[in-house]
């Protein structure tokens, strides 16, 4: 029996390809990237984005403040995938890692100065 993490990440990994088509049809889609953009980039980094998703977020900020290190992470490996993709120009300033936020294994020795999980 699957627990409900493994049914998210295999329902994102499903949709992955996807996502950003999707999410662009929200009125709020450039407003909230605008405003994570703004309001991240005043703050000290490394930074931790929980879910990180297709890097929507991650990719906007990296190339906004190029002074910013960014670990992300996410439980889909399909998301991540496109995050890479999207991302590698910043390959030395993001490093990405496939877990479930929820999961034990979310344990970092390093400190970050902010850690955030976007609402959309």
């Amino acid at each position: 029996m699957q627990n409900i993490f493994d049914e998210c990440s295999t329902a994102y990994n499903g949709i992955a390809k996807y996502y950003e088509l999707w999410s662009q049809g929200d009125n709020a889609y450039k407003e909230s990237l605008e405003f994570y953009v703004k309001t991240l980039s005043m703050l000290p980094s490394p930074m931790l984005e929980l879910g990180i998703g297709t890097g929507r977020i991650a990719h906007s900020l990296l190339l906004a403040d190029s002074s910013i290190k960014l670990t992300g992470i996410d439980n889909s490996a399909e998301m991540l995938k496109i995050c890479a993709e999207r991302c590698k120009i910043f390959d030395s300033r993001l490093q990405l890692l496939l877990m479930d936020m929820c999961s034990s294994e979310f344990n970092f020795d390093n400190d970050f100065n902010i850690g955030y999980h976007k609402y959309y």
